[in-house]
């Protein structure tokens, strides 16, 4: 599923947009996308911490905060994130390509020259690193897999690691260990090195006696049932290597 977060405070302006979204949906459910719409940048500035959204369109000029402003605090949590600049006038091209930006739509909007640029959006998407949708407490939330270290499985909950020494706690799944991970064991370079662990092979530092170094100074114990996990750690190493040759 692809999230597209639209906002502009412009009533009307956010209603076109919507609309012309909607009919797009109908006519293409195999898209497999959804949007959310926000009337003001506090609104949408106010889920960047909580919802990962992989498309913004953003207004340009807003009360508050204006898009740029929006984009840049969208990019220092998700630099996976595409923003598209939405507005009447060109004069801000520039200032939208400071934040990266994907493309650059010019008001008035209509379907011939979002949805080009929306497909394309969405295929890139698609075509980057895959993520995992986690269930929490206070809703869902998106991670790619290239930013999870490990994954630790406690007391039925999913206890997700991540690079910037952050965890996400899921809810409590009532299977096994590998039924609840099973699309991220199903990922390359994520195997398990216990009962109760699995790894990012990509992220690990160091092979040690007991197992993995993982950034941060966490060991990782690599259980004689698992031991399969280091060879499959150096052979990418021995990969990588070749690769540098």
């Amino acid at each position: 599923m692809i999230k597209i977060a639209v906002c502009d405070d412009e009533p009307l302006e956010l209603g076109t947009i919507g609309s012309i979204l909607t009919d797009y949906l109908q006519k293409h459910p195999e898209m497999d996308l959804e949007f959310t719409l926000f009337q003001s940048s506090e609104q949408l500035i106010s889920h960047i911490p909580n919802e990962f959204f992989h498309v913004y369109l953003l207004d340009i000029v807003m009360d508050g905060k204006n898009g740029i402003e929006a984009g840049d605090l969208i990019h220092r949590r998700y630099p996976q994130a595409l923003l598209i600049y939405l507005t009447s006038s060109p004069d801000y091209a520039i200032a939208s390509y400071t934040v990266n930006a994907y493309y650059y739509l010019l008001k008035p909007l209509e379907e011939e020259k979002l949805i080009p640029v929306l497909e394309r959006a969405v295929t890139d998407c698609k075509e980057q690193d895959n993520y995992q949708l986690i269930r929490t407490k206070t809703g869902a939330v998106t991670v790619l897999n290239r930013q999870i270290m490990y994954v630790e499985y406690m007391n039925h909950i999913l206890v997700y690691h991540l690079l910037d020494g952050s965890s996400i706690s899921s809810l409590t799944f009532r299977c096994s260990f590998d039924e609840a991970a099973k699309e991220l064991l199903s990922s390359p370079g994520f195997v398990k090195v216990s009962s109760s662990f699995l790894v990012n092979l990509a992220c690990v530092k160091e092979l040690t006696a007991k197992g993995f170094l993982m950034p941060g100074g966490v060991e990782l114990t690599v259980t004689r049932s698992y031991s399969e996990a280091k060879h499959q750690f150096l052979e990418l190493m021995l990969g990588r290597v070749r690769h540098d040759i």
